[in-house]
């Protein structure tokens, strides 16, 4: 359990009797990432039943992982250390300032590749389409290439910000 969940860092839950709960509560090594115990009976279930089910559990884990996102933000903005907005970010990232990015799921950004200045340019009206590319594509890779994460989050999350943001190493 432990090496799938290093590879897929997603929340583990485990669903069983409360009595099969128990024990596997007493005899795994991987408490530490088990999310939640959900009891019941659920041999017969399909996937409808199941998804609603742990429905309500996976979101109350995204609040939790929301709200320790914020605190952090929080944190990051009081000691000077957060940049939001597409062209902030893009400053920083291209000067290797951030090691946390921060970008709304299904995020884009036109950008205009055919001046060639270096800077982020937005204008794609009447430019040709292979020199239109996505900026928060070339964010992300810049900031993977220069070793930090990526974090993709929920429409609500960053939606003060912007839909993108950037933890400055700190």
């Amino acid at each position: 359990l432990e090496s799938i969940h290093n590879r897929y860092p997603y929340p583990v839950l485990v669903v069983g009797s409360k009595r099969m709960n128990g024990h596997f509560r007493k005899i795994t090594h991987n408490e530490k990432i088990i999310s939640e115990y959900i009891h019941g009976s659920y041999d017969d279930a399909n996937n409808a039943a199941l998804l609603k089910l742990i429905r309500q559990h996976l979101d109350n884990i995204n609040q939790t992982v929301n709200d320790a996102l914020h605190q952090k933000i929080e944190q990051a903005t009081n000691a000077g250390k957060f940049s939001f907005g597409i062209e902030e970010v893009w400053r920083n990232v291209m000067h290797g300032h951030g090691n946390q990015l921060l970008v709304t799921r299904n995020y884009s950004y036109p950008h205009n590749i055919s001046d060639m200045k270096g800077g982020l340019n937005g204008n794609i009206k009447d430019v040709r389409p292979e020199f239109i590319v996505d900026a928060g594509d070339l964010i992300i890779e810049k900031v993977l290439g220069n070793g930090g994460e990526v974090t993709f989050t929920a429409g609500d999350v960053l939606h003060d910000f912007n839909d993108i943001a950037l933890f400055l190493y700190y």
